[in-house]
């Protein structure tokens, strides 16, 4: 039983030894470094899985409208308008009326008045804007 004692005391010594208790501690150090790494990593992994993942959804909801528009761009109601918007024509027996106001003649009179003026210079805008006799200051 003495043996068994020796033996029992000797692994004691070494386990409780200081140089021992020192490496352990060190390894239990890296061991926690390398744990705290990989976890920032599966992190960093998954945000950007899941940014991806939004991506992959607005763009598919942008496929889902362009599909939309491009199904609309092709319908035969789409394209009557445009021919009439765009190009004037009408359908067989239509007739086309164009109503105006009595203000876009006067908006006409005063634009053609106002083509006849000259351009202002800048530096004169800014002369009459400080020194001119219109100033209110």
């Amino acid at each position: 039983m003495s043996n068994r004692v020796k033996k029992k005391s000797f692994f004691w010594r070494m386990i409780s030894s200081k140089i021992v208790i020192i490496f352990l501690f060190i390894f239990l150090i890296l061991l926690a470094v390398a744990t705290s790494k990989t976890a920032k990593k599966r992190y960093k992994i998954e945000r950007e899985v899941y940014n991806l993942k939004r991506e992959i959804a607005e763009l598919e909801k942008q496929k889902n409208e362009f599909s939309q528009l491009i199904e609309y761009l092709n319908t035969l109601s789409f394209k009557e308008n445009e021919a009439r918007l765009k190009l004037g024509l009408q359908k067989e027996g239509e007739k086309t009326v164009i109503i105006t106001s009595p203000y876009s003649e006067l908006k006409s009179e005063e634009t053609a008045e106002d083509k006849k003026t000259l351009p202002i210079s800048n530096i004169s805008k800014w002369w009459k804007y400080f020194w001119g006799r219109n100033n209110n200051s």
